[in-house]
């Protein structure tokens, strides 16, 4: 291994908010049968949001001889690794032997040459000091430079408000019916400045970046009515069915009014992206008593608008990067044809409509009634199943051959049609399982979280989708009372089987990621008043 770039970088980040709320509640009981409760409020939010990112680099991908008589001349010890005759200056001094990766995978990778930190800042700061700061850039820097593509692609500003009053009555109708209609409205406004820059124009990072600044304003506002209903027929027995329409926001980092185009592909933030909105119904049996417990069986179903994914297409012609995408040669210096075939990744709302239905059941109880030892054993189980259906658009070219000036395949025209797959993000299956025992003062809880596989990646070609593998989660938690009154020892254990999550690809059935959090323990003395 060969020492190649070092770059030093720092960046700066600011978020204020302002927030108010207010809610007020007015009681009328027009009789003895009916009561209703009017509640009502308001909140508004201000947003600032602030970010930006500075890098200073240089590379030794091509010999450098200053740099590499500064580094001898600071650390002479590394001649015995340094040979001349490569006019390359090697890693290997600069690993830390002593590094302990400690479980890093559990142990199915290895984790080597990795840099001894302390000795890698000592390098970036003396290389400063002893090559010195271009920061007007170079073609060929013999000294640090800016990166100028890193410094500024990501950098942005900007504001939100947000602002929201609702109107919720509870009216209910002796012991046995409760209805709480109501409606909210959401206005949301949102202003940010980003960057949108062609890397094409000047490939090299050290010589500059050809960019500029766009400010952009979202504005979406929403009513949104539901409907609750409670009927309790019998002692024990409850029925409750609701209408709601809810929101699903995208991130800020989604609708930047930002783009970076370079050579293998065009990283497009979509400005425009609106939020997802889900019409609701759900219908739930509750059956409740000192021996049963609580056991809950319902079902859901759930329509999504305008659902927020993030695509990865082509290019397939001229007017497409330009109708579709806005890349105009006046937005990015080039002519549109350049960008032909060029894969572009953006976020985007979903034309057609997705659906999610499922069903649920929960149990909690006690066994207090069971004889002995065992009374004192607790349980809760919930179970989810899901299922999903959502169209995805895809875009289809039509092509034909033309034999001037030369025999070429060109593109005529676009057909835009769909593929279905199931809902993006969305396991099948949730199983949440607690077993606990309590003693006096002693309690303890076992619990397991099960999740099936989840649809994670979505393409129209089957065996490019993924999917996470389906994985279960053991966690343990210990309480015991002490002596003194108030004071209780706890010890909190999670993930004690070291579960690993992974996603897969379904063509080949290989591991693309792994995210392995090892187990973590809380032990400590707490205080109750």
């Amino acid at each position: 291994m060969l020492l190649g770039r070092v770059s030093d970088s720092d960046s700066y980040t600011r978020e204020d908010e302002f927030s108010a709320d207010l809610n007020v509640l007015w009681e009328y009981r027009p009789s003895d049968q009916i009561n209703i409760k009017l509640k009502t409020g308001g909140n508004y939010k201000l947003k600032t949001r602030k970010y930006d990112y500075n890098e200073l680099f240089f590379s030794l991908n091509e010999p450098k001889a200053k740099a590499y008589a500064a580094i001898l001349e600071k650390w002479p010890w590394m001649s015995q690794y340094f040979n001349p005759s490569m006019a390359k200056f090697p890693f290997e001094p600069f690993i830390d032997k002593d590094y302990d990766p400690g479980d890093f995978m559990a142990g199915n990778y290895e984790l080597v040459g990795v840099p001894d930190k302390n000795l890698g800042i000592d390098l970036i700061h003396h290389l400063e000091n002893s090559l010195g700061i271009n920061w007007s850039g170079a073609a060929t820097p013999q000294e640090f430079t800016p990166d100028f593509h890193a410094s500024g692609r990501n950098d942005y500003h900007g504001t939100e408000k947000y602002g929201a009053w609702y109107l919720m009555p509870t009216v209910a109708i002796g012991t046995k019916i409760t209805l709480i209609p109501g409606v909210r409205y959401e206005y949301n406004q949102t202003r940010y400045t980003a960057v949108r820059g062609n890397a094409l124009l000047m490939r090299e990072e050290s010589q500059g970046f050809i960019h500029y600044d766009t400010t952009f304003t979202r504005k979406n506002e929403f009513w949104l009515p539901m409907l609750h209903a409670r009927i309790r027929p019998v002692q024990g027995f409850d029925i409750r069915a609701s209408y709601t329409q809810t929101l699903s926001r995208p991130s800020y980092m989604e609708f930047l009014p930002s783009w970076y185009i370079q050579m293998l592909s065009i990283d497009y933030k979509n400005p425009n992206l609106r939020p997802s909105k889900s019409n609701n119904l759900d219908l739930q049996f509750s059956l409740y008593g000192d021996r049963i417990g609580l056991f809950t069986i319902g079902a859901f179903q759930k329509t999504i608008k305008d659902m927020v994914y993030s695509r990865r297409e082509v290019i397939l012609s001229d007017s497409m990067a330009v109708q579709k995408y806005g890349l105009t040669p006046e937005a990015t210096g080039q002519d549109p044809s350049k960008f032909r075939s060029r894969p572009i990744e953006s976020y985007v709302n979903n034309q057609h409509k997705a659906d999610l239905w499922g069903i649920e059941t929960e149990w909690q109880s006690n066994f207090w009634f069971l004889p002995g030892l065992l009374r004192n054993f607790v349980m809760n189980v919930n179970y989810t199943h899901t299922f999903s259906k959502a169209k995805y658009p895809r875009t289809i070219p039509v092509k034909k051959w033309v034999m001037v000036p030369f025999p070429m395949e060109v593109v005529t025209s676009n057909i835009d049609t769909f593929y279905t797959a199931p809902l993006l993000y969305q396991p099948d299956d949730i199983l949440n399982l607690t077993l606990g025992y309590d003693y006096m003062g002693f309690s303890i809880r076992g619990s397991l979280q099960y999740k099936s596989d989840i649809f994670s990646a979505n393409s129209w070609r089957p065996e490019l989708r993924g999917h996470t593998d389906a994985f279960m989660i053991y966690d343990l938690s210990v309480t015991q009372k002490l002596p003194l009154k108030g004071l209780i020892l706890f010890g909190n254990f999670k993930n004690l089987t070291k579960t690993i999550e992974k996603d897969i690809n379904d063509g080949t059935g290989y591991i693309t990621n792994e995210e392995y959090y090892g187990m973590t323990a809380d032990l400590g003395i707490k205080y109750v008043f």
